[in-house]
């Protein structure tokens, strides 16, 4: 379901890029502002510590705005704040988790296979990058930059059942990482991105994991 949406909004971003006749933008600080939304597929991941590194599929949606300055000398050069709610996490099966905790190999034999399901953990977040790009061409540019995310959900459970066990009490609230990634521009008004965050706080309190994420995405410029 949430590839399907994924897709028609990819479809709708298109279909608006094709039908736009301007551009909404500002002139301010000797320079062009201008903004636009996005929309992404998540695969999120835990890297370091105890979980086992198994990805989970997920989202993401926002709006964001770029700078960049009149200056010929800085021409290539822009900055790009986001503000997005990106759905991440990671899955991994009940007896990886274990091998992991115990540094050895565990499995579930007979009967006992049927209790050998995925555990996915969903941790939802505020993110807010700051993006700094750089035009390599007029259709392609590089960005990097930081990015601190604010938890406002964090549960698991196992596969295939519904309750689910709320994770608040041990999560940290703060999260800082880096991001980088690249950007192809489709047309002035649609774009396509690939970019990988990887966070550096720990998600849970006594536990040493951190958060990953690669997203897929698109977006629409104003």
């Amino acid at each position: 379901m949430k590839r399907q949406v994924l897709v028609i909004a990819m479809a709708l971003l298109l279909s608006i890029g094709a039908m736009a006749q301007g551009k909404l933008q500002f002139k301010a600080f000797d320079g062009t502002i201008t903004g636009g939304v996005k929309f992404a597929m998540n695969l999120s991941h835990f890297w370091g510590g105890t979980f086992p590194h198994g990805f989970r599929n997920g989202g993401q949606v926002g709006v964001f705005a770029e700078y960049r300055s009149n200056k010929p000398e800085l021409s290539k050069w822009s900055i790009s704040p986001e503000l997005v709610f990106s759905s991440q996490g990671g899955k991994f099966k009940i007896s990886e988790a274990i091998s992991h905790v115990l540094d050895e190999k565990f499995e579930f034999h007979g009967l006992l296979a049927a209790l050998d399901k995925e555990l996915i953990i969903t941790s939802n977040y505020i993110n807010v990058p700051i993006m700094v790009k750089y035009r390599l061409t007029p259709y392609f540019s590089v960005e990097a930059g930081p990015q601190i995310g604010f938890n406002v959900y964090n549960k698991v459970r196992v596969d295939g059942l519904d309750p689910k066990l709320n994770l608040s009490d041990v999560s940290h609230t703060v999260d800082v990482g880096i991001g980088a990634g690249a950007t192809y521009y489709l047309t002035d008004y649609v774009m396509f991105h690939v970019r990988y965050n990887m966070d550096f706080l720990n998600d849970y309190k006594h536990i040493d994991d951190k958060n990953g994420n690669i997203q897929i995405g698109a977006t629409y410029r104003f």
